[in-house]
């Protein structure tokens, strides 16, 4: 190979790149955009293999062979080390439903569609299932190996055929993937984010900047060129402190990063180049050099820690995952980066891991592991029938709703322009619910309720989508909406509130992930507006056991369940939530003082044993579907507290006709 000059600068340039991404995984709330410095990697990616591309096709050296032997250097040894460990760990630490996900998330990895995976899987980069997948991280490698299974063939007919025409043409099919991009970020905002051709454009920047420097030659060394340079340095900050995932990703925010690191990787090459010398210090240096590894590690050792310290509250501190991952990512850049790079027979090596690897995945798929509910009720979830989300060719999470009893969503009366409509009175309806899957989590005890009373209800809840609408209306995107379709959405709630003037609107939602209910008066006044009283609806406590199936987790620690023995039981609440009722629960609460047409109902004490113990399994009916939502035993528990503020909040709108 023909080597390609040094650029220190790069690698500190790759340290800029990783650290925010393992600290917004480590939970930083100050950097909300780190993760886009997956974005910073594609155009450095892009930048350096089309670099050494031209270099070799110039020098009459360049083949498709050497070039796949050193993507398998750089690439799999560190991997499917990394992929060994995680099946193995996972196999003694995740709850045994998740082993299959495992299994599946391994093999996708190997198979270089990770991101196709994860987009099934999960269907958003963010949200409890993504959250707790191990691999979900080897996405990005997906998608970078993707593009370079057509790439370097693209690029070489093109130099061979019209050699003049090879940037115009690449800048072409820039321009068309991010167009797809900014498309699809609107209307298919998952698929945006994970699928290659949203996100080509990005790999391809970089590359454009090779072949331009290619035939341009370097940047002149000037007071331009440092401005310019650390100018794509503070872009590339500024991506991290502003974008959001909220916003809609990546769409047009993508530019960000991606122009800042064109702009960087250009112009910082020069001795007096301040970016430059930012970039280049000793210790930027290393840990881009250690990025790959680092990238590899840190985010299984974070998952599977996590689920650690919710079986073991107190033995698995911050200071401790960031240790482990440290030692993992150095002793897999120094004993396995570096010397397989350099090893002539290394396909023996990586052939071998890859079988474990293969082995392992299929052993996690096939593991057997028996946790019998058959003593205990059914566990219901009537939530999909309340759920007014578009449609989803996907169910994520493919083992956690396992033998629990699902609604049939056919038989739903719904008209997705007005929520899901269930007419027990007048055509209006007299009580709206707004919210995320809490919301329809309480939907079929409203229901029963509003049939009870003679009140036409409108479901309005949508599964991973807070209740509030910002005004004006931006439209931000959510687990199941894009930015178009969720400004849709909110426009029309607003339009229905107006039209309906409902007596009640009830809002419910997993006040624990920290809205301030403050910060949307503008939308409360607006319900005010509309001649409605408003219920606040508490969250019932959440439980230690993580996003998993409930009854099967419950048999899994507690035996007797599954032999009958008990048909009641009693645990500790999840300690890293119980500040939710002195915190989030009672910021609501505070909202309901401050507000005299919001009411605060609580439910939390329904479920509560003490201060520190939630009921979970009563009479042999489980009470919770995982560790945040009630099953339908659950939730009608709350039937006659809810009935009662009802009844009571429409004898007061009586008083005051």
């Amino acid at each position: 190979m023909s080597a390609l000059k040094y650029r220190p600068e790069i690698d500190g340039l790759r340290a800029v790149a990783v650290i925010p991404v393992v600290l917004f995984h480590l939970g930083a709330a100050w950097i909300p955009g780190g993760f886009v410095g997956v974005d910073v990697f594609f155009v450095i990616s892009g930048f350096l293999i089309t670099s050494i591309i031209l270099k070799e096709q110039a020098a009459g050296v360049f083949t498709f062979s050497g070039f796949w032997m050193r993507r398998a250097r750089r690439i799999l040894p560190a991997m499917l080390s990394m992929l060994i460990a995680t099946s193995i760990a996972g196999y003694f630490i995740l709850f045994g439903p998740s082993w299959k996900e495992l299994g599946y998330q391994v093999i996708s990895a190997v198979g270089l569609y990770a991101n196709i995976e994860m987009w099934q899987l999960s269907g958003s980069y963010w949200g409890p299932v993504a959250e707790t997948a191990p691999l979900l991280h080897t996405w990005s490698l997906s998608v970078e190996e993707q593009f370079y299974l057509f790439y370097p063939l693209l690029l070489l007919l093109l130099l061979k055929f019209t050699p003049k025409r090879v940037f115009p043409i690449i800048l072409a099919g820039s321009a068309i993937s991010l167009a797809v991009g900014v498309y699809a970020t609107s209307y298919h905002a998952s698929a945006a984010f994970y699928f290659l051709p949203p996100r080509a454009w990005e790999l391809a920047a970089g590359c454009l900047l090779a072949i331009f420097e290619s035939q341009r030659g370097p940047a002149p060394r000037g007071n331009i060129s440092r401005t310019l340079a650390f100018a794509g340095l503070l872009l590339i900050t500024a991506g991290y402190f502003i974008i959001q995932g909220e916003v809609g990703f990546p769409g047009f925010w993508a530019l960000l990063p991606v122009v800042g690191t064109v702009l960087v990787i250009r112009f910082s090459s020069g001795e007096k180049c301040l970016a430059g010398r930012i970039l280049g210090w000793g210790p930027a240096v290393y840990i881009g050099k250690c990025s790959y590894s680092l990238y590899l590690w840190h985010w299984p050792v974070i998952v599977l820690g996590g689920i650690v310290q919710l079986r073991h509250p107190g033995e698995v501190s911050l200071g401790g995952v960031v240790l482990l991952i440290t030692i993992l990512s150095l002793s897999s850049y120094h004993f396995i980066e570096k010397p397989t790079r350099k090893m002539v027979r290394v396909l023996p090596l990586v052939f071998g891991a890859l079988v474990v690897s293969l082995g392992l995945a299929v052993f996690l798929l096939r593991a057997d592991y028996k946790y019998d509910t058959s003593k205990l009720e059914p566990t219901e979830w009537f939530g999909r029938l309340y759920d007014a989300s578009p449609p989803t060719p996907r169910e994520p999470g493919r083992t956690r709703m396992d033998g629990i009893v699902l609604a049939d969503r056919e038989k739903r009366n719904e008209d997705s322009m007005q929520g899901i409509v269930l007419e027990f009175g007048a055509e209006r309806p007299a009580v709206v619910v707004l919210g995320s899957s809490h919301a329809n989590m309480w939907g079929n005890t409203i229901a029963g309720v509003c049939e009870e009373l003679g009140l036409t209800v409108s479901m309005f809840g949508a599964n991973g989508t807070p209740p509030w609408i910002d005004f004006p209306v931006k439209g931000k995107a959510s687990k199941v909406f894009s930015v178009k379709q969720k400004k849709d959405f909110d426009t029309q709630r607003l339009k229905c509130l107006k039209e309906w003037t409902p007596e009640i609107v009830i809002i419910a939602h997993r006040w624990s992930l920290g809205t301030d209910p403050f910060q949307y008066l503008k939308f409360l006044h607006y319900i005010e507006s509309c001649g409605s009283q408003v219920i606040f609806m508490e969250q019932p406590p959440e439980l230690p056991i993580g996003d998993v199936n409930a009854p099967q987790y419950l048999v899994y620690r507690y035996p007797e369940l599954a032999f009958g023995s008990i048909s009641r039981l009693v645990i500790a609440r999840d300690r890293d939530n119980q500040e939710q009722k002195g915190g989030a629960n009672s910021r609501i609460l505070e909202l309901c003082q401050f507000l005299d047409f919001c009411h605060f109902l609580p439910m939390s004490d329904l479920y509560e044993v003490s201060t520190d113990e939630v009921l979970v399994v009563d009479d042999g009916r489980v009470l919770y579907i995982d560790d945040d939502h009630l099953s339908e035993a659950g939730a009608q528990m709350g039937r006659g507290r809810i009935k009662q503020k009802i009844i009571e909040i429409l004898r007061e709108d009586e008083k005051d006709d």
